[in-house]
């Protein structure tokens, strides 16, 4: 069978396929007693046997109507039953799973819901088999709805109290984000004030250091103006005659008259001013 009308072979499906055919099986029966009544006589029943049975299988199944008490006792019940019931449904001898399993989904699987097959079995091409089945449909739909309405709001609280904690996780986040950053901003306001603070002690620090060096530079060229004035006037006593014969009278470090001071050499100075010049144009480069 699950080869001929290409069915998944699943025990779920084998088990839908059974259920299905003992229903069809107490249906088909069911129908048998009607047929039995239909006829006033054994002859006429007889001369009308029910498909699907051989003729001595229909004559034992009328003996045993006709004489088994406890059968007539269960079909009087039922029948009493049957007028009893208000709903009529419209689906012959097919039973309820019978028509869930026909109008399911062929794609998912999915079968009918109870409200969707109260419709299905109790309405023909639109209209309602009578009012009171379309009452038990109206009502049954409403009980849906008020499950489902229930259900919905349950989700929407479950949502709320989830986005409820995001917003406090988020938060809790946005706190400790802003925290950290004050943090490094006072970290990086110190480091600021600390570099200000190094950068104006060196600025005081150059601008001392090029002070000393402008005083050195200005006592130099002053001893190196000195030198050249000296060297400028022996030069000229020594060119003239009527010094030579005339001792200098000049005090030596060691007091002794006629003895000359002792002198620093001009190369020297030139080169020590040389130096100092230089250091002073390096340091203005690097301010």
């Amino acid at each position: 069978m699950i080869d001929r009308w290409d069915l998944e072979d699943t025990p779920e499906t084998e088990e839908k396929i059974l259920k299905i055919a003992q229903e069809r099986y107490r249906g088909w029966r069911a129908t048998l007693p009607s047929t039995y009544k239909a006829y006033k006589t054994d002859a006429a029943r007889l001369a009308n046997v029910p498909e699907d049975l051989q003729p001595e299988e229909w004559e034992w199944f009328m003996e045993y109507v006709a004489t088994d008490s406890k059968f007539q006792q269960r079909s009087q019940k039922n029948s009493d039953n049957r007028k009893k019931q208000k709903t009529k449904h419209r689906i012959g001898s097919k039973s309820y799973s019978q028509i869930s399993f026909e109008k399911r989904d062929l794609e998912t699987g999915e079968e009918p819901d109870c409200v969707a097959l109260w419709e299905l079995t109790h309405t023909k091409n639109g209209a309602w088999s009578n009012k009171d089945s379309q009452d038990v449909y109206f009502e049954e739909q409403a009980r849906e709805f008020q499950k489902k309405n229930v259900e919905l709001c349950q989700h929407v609280t479950e949502l709320q109290d989830q986005l409820q904690a995001e917003r406090e996780s988020t938060q809790e986040r946005i706190n400790l984000e802003r925290a950290e950053r004050e943090i490094l901003e006072e970290k990086l306001e110190q480091e600021r004030a600390d570099r200000k603070r190094l950068l104006e002690e060196e600025r005081r620090s150059r601008k001392e250091f090029e002070k000393n060096m402008m005083e050195k530079f200005a006592k130099m060229s002053q001893m190196f103006e000195t030198q050249q004035i000296t060297n400028k006037r022996n030069a000229k006593e020594n060119s003239n005659p009527n010094f030579q014969s005339t001792p200098s009278r000049t005090p030596s470090k060691s007091g002794t008259i006629g003895t000359r001071q002792s002198l620093i050499a001009p190369n020297t100075l030139i080169q020590a001013s040389t130096k100092n010049s230089r250091i002073f144009r390096a340091l203005e480069q690097n301010n």
